[in-house]
Formats: C-alpha cells, sequence, structure tokens
C-alpha cells in the first residue's frame, strides 16, 4: 500500500529517474540502441526494483502513469541527445496493460511530433507480465505504432503468458529472449538447446533476437554462434545514467569492443 500510494508523488518529485543500458549489434559490431530502464529511489523505502512496482501498478490500474512519464523522459532525453549529435534507438518498456488503451498509438504520435523526434529513434517493448485479454484489439494498436515508424519488441520471451503462440500473430520486429534462459547456460545442454531453438524460430519468423543479460566471455561466444543479432548485459556494458552514456558514447560507436572484458580474445 504504501508504494502504491507513493507512486504518483514520487513522479512528481522526480524520485524515478532512467537508466540507459546498451546493447551492442554483432553484425555492425556497433552500440546502435539502448534500453531505457526505470529506477526508483523512494524516500522511506529506499530502491524500489520495477519487478516490485511495476506489477502493482499494472494490478491497480495506474500503469498508465508510470508509462506516460517513461516516454516523457525517454523522449526528452532524445531531444537533448540529438542536440548533442547522439542519434541512438531507444527502446522503452511498456505493458500489456497498456495495449487496450485504444488512443496509446495517436499518444506516441503526439509525443513524437511535440518532441520532434524521428520514430526510428524509438522502440517500444512489450513486457507479458499480465495477459493479453484481447488479441485483436492488441494486434491492431500494434500495427498502428509499427505504421508511425516505431519498432516493436516483445521483451522476456519465453516467461510471459503464451509467447509461443502469440508470435505468428503479433506484428512485432525484435524478439528479447530473457536472461532466465541463460542459467547454467554453458554447463546445462538442455538450457542450451532452448535458447538455440529459441533463437533459430524467432530468425525463421523474420524476428530480429536480442538476448539479454550476458555477463560471460563463454556466453557471448556461444550466442554469437547460435545467430544472436543483438546482445545485451553487463559484459557489454551495465546500465549507465545519461551523463555517462554520454561520456562513452563515441567509444560505443566506434570501439565497442574495449567495453568486453579480455577484448582481444573477442571475435569482432
Amino acid at each position: 500500500m504504501t508504494i502504491i500510494n507513493s507512486l504518483p508523488k514520487s513522479l512528481k518529485q522526480n524520485q524515478l529517474h532512467m537508466v540507459y543500458q546498451p546493447k551492442l549489434d554483432i553484425s555492425s559490431g556497433k552500440c546502435s540502441q539502448v534500453e531505457a530502464l526505470i529506477r526508483w529511489e523512494h524516500d522511506g523505502l529506499g530502491i524500489i526494483p520495477p519487478t516490485e512496482f511495476i506489477p502493482l501498478a499494472e494490478h491497480t490500474g495506474m500503469i498508465d502513469l508510470i508509462s506516460k512519464w517513461a516516454l516523457e523522459q525517454v523522449l526528452q532525453q532524445q531531444v537533448k541527445w540529438l542536440q548533442q549529435g547522439i542519434n541512438i534507438k531507444v527502446a522503452v518498456n511498456l505493458s500489456t496493460k497498456d495495449l487496450e488503451n485504444q488512443h496509446l498509438p495517436i499518444d506516441i504520435s503526439n509525443l513524437l511530433m511535440q518532441y520532434k523526434v524521428p520514430a526510428e529513434n524509438l522502440m517500444i517493448e512489450i513486457t507479458e507480465s499480465v495477459l493479453m485479454l484481447d488479441l485483436a484489439r492488441t494486434i491492431e494498436t500494434l500495427k498502428e505504432i509499427r505504421e508511425l515508424g516505431v519498432k516493436i519488441a516483445i521483451d522476456d520471451f519465453g516467461t510471459g503468458h503464451s509467447s509461443l503462440a502469440y508470435l505468428r500473430h503479433l506484428p512485432i520486429d525484435e524478439v528479447k529472449i530473457d536472461k532466465a534462459f541463460l542459467d547454467d547456460f554453458n554447463c546445462d545442454l538442455q538450457a542450451n538447446k532452448i535458447v538455440k531453438t529459441s533463437i533459430e524460430l524467432a530468425k525463421s519468423l523474420g524476428f530480429d533476437v536480442t538476448v539479454e543479460g550476458v555477463e560471460t566471455k563463454d556466453v557471448f561466444d556461444t550466442l554469437i554462434e547460435f545467430g544472436t543479432d543483438t546482445i545485451q548485459g553487463e559484459y557489454f556494458s551495465k546500465p549507465l545514467v545519461a551523463t555517462d552514456f554520454e561520456l562513452r558514447y563515441t567509444q560505443l560507436i566506434e570501439q565497442p569492443f574495449l567495453f568486453l572484458p579480455s577484448s582481444d580474445n573477442v571475435k569482432h
């Protein structure tokens, strides 16, 4: 109750903020996009992880407050970065609950026009923590968002509600394989095969594939062999506050492998 009651006030008092985790594009060897992640430092409860407050916001009907705030934060940051010559795609997470809002595509369009940010600089990642109640409506909403020029990704693939069944219906561009599948990745043959098969399936359906939570060189090398398009995780870069990302931007797009441990052994 404290978390829920504090949320509107905390948003107004800027207790929530964004960090940005770079992703490494394997084919180009560069960082061409980042994921915006919410952090909440509550003045009484300390750090509250998104895994705790996002489900509460969904179940109490307050997720739209967070989602609107997140979109605004990302686009405001994009304006600053574009003025600095930083041209990067930013992915922002929305809930399946947000897709029930028929005005979502119009709201996104209006925000893009308001901040004068190109649609191709925005990606929406849909997190399936809540079951999609109206699949037909969801598909239509996603189509309208894509028509704006915004890319769509399914986040945490394989851990939500019937993600596999949805894949053939949803108008999406990218599948993100959840880090949970990397547990014991190199010592558990079944875990290894699940990841490999998931990558092959997604790519055979025409989707790009990102694997989250990559923390070691062994996993990194194996994922490249499996045909992963993009990797994300602390092996490449931890989430960064905007100012730190700005300081590293040039190296991230020109010499990203400098950020990898034991970079001399990494295949370019």
